[in-house]
This record gives C-alpha cells, structure tokens and sequence, in this order.
C-alpha cells in the first residue's frame, strides 16, 4: 500500500506523470518567494497594514501579467512600478489615477493579460 502511493509508482503505471516536476518546481517557486520576502522587508517594512496598502498593486500586476506564466507579471510589475513613479513625478495630480486609467486599458485590449495567448 505504502509503495503504491509513493510518485515513483505512480510514475512507472502512468499516473501523475509530472509529479516530479512539479515538487522541484514548488520547491523553487517556495525559495523564490521567501527569498523576496526576506530581500523586500527591508524595502518595505512588514506592518500589520502592509497587505491593504499594496494589494491593489499586487492584483494589478497579476491581472496585467497574466496568469500562467512568470514572465507576464515580472514584465507588468516592472512596467506599472516604472510607470507609477514616472507619472507621480511629473503629473503629481493624477499620478495614481492614471495607472488604474492603464489598467483599464490594457484589460480592455487583452482581457487574459498581456503575456497570455490571445
């Protein structure tokens, strides 16, 4: 019983086929996440507020990157994050409008995201 729960006997009668890969990929994915948890606190300090101040940042780049890959919100957090700063300088009054206003725009066009397939 113990054996035929175990992923390599799930492999060898062809059931679960990408277990494997997929617990070295979760495993990756966990270190990369905790690695910039632990590199942006002291970016960001950790508060008891810290996820209302930034989750609307944080569901923007996920809907603007799109789901299923990791390239998408990479290239959407560094666009939007580039874009946020350079419209809060320059036009001070509608800094923060203005990326909801691009938001918008880009679901509008491509409603999965950006780097989803069309």
């Amino acid at each position: 019983m113990v054996r035929a729960a175990s992923t390599t006997a799930a492999w060898r009668i062809g059931r679960h086929q990408h277990a494997a890969a997929l617990h070295g990929d979760l495993r990756a994915r966990s270190g990369l996440a905790g690695l910039g948890g632990a590199l942006g606190a002291d970016i960001l300090p950790v508060q008891w507020s810290y996820p209302f101040e930034h989750l609307v940042y944080f569901l923007i780049v996920v809907a603007v990157g799109g789901l299923g890959s990791l390239r998408g919100p990479f290239l959407a957090a560094l666009l939007i994050g580039v874009a946020d700063t350079a419209c809060k300088y320059w036009i001070p009054e509608f800094g923060a409008f203005l990326i909801y206003a691009a938001t918008i725009g880009i679901l509008l066009w491509r409603p999965m995201g950006v780097r989803s397939p069309a």
